[in-house]
């Protein structure tokens, strides 16, 4: 290999190798569904296969009161809006 070559060449790519674990792509051919703009997979007969599905989380928003002083004479409070995101 040329020098200058190698030279140039990242760090990171003198590490790469094949994958070893690599097994059957599961489906013969896929097509894009105009509607719902999703992949559709399907098997060598032609018939659509279900490739599992991936969760989203949902944006869930709560308000929690918040307040502060020393307890005998407390602030009003005020509402903070939480958001937590649930696997669905």
């Amino acid at each position: 290999m040329d020098e200058s070559v190698s030279l140039l060449r990242p760090w990171g790519a003198t590490r790469l190798a094949p994958f070893q674990g690599l097994v059957g792509i599961g489906y013969a051919d896929l097509e894009l569904d105009p509607e719902t703009q999703t992949t559709l997979y399907f098997d060598e007969a032609g018939q659509p296969i279900e490739m599992g599905k991936h969760g989203t989380n949902q944006a869930v928003t709560s308000s929690k009161a918040t307040g502060g002083g020393d307890g005998t004479t407390p602030t009003p409070p005020d509402d903070v809006a939480i958001t937590e995101y649930v696997p669905d």
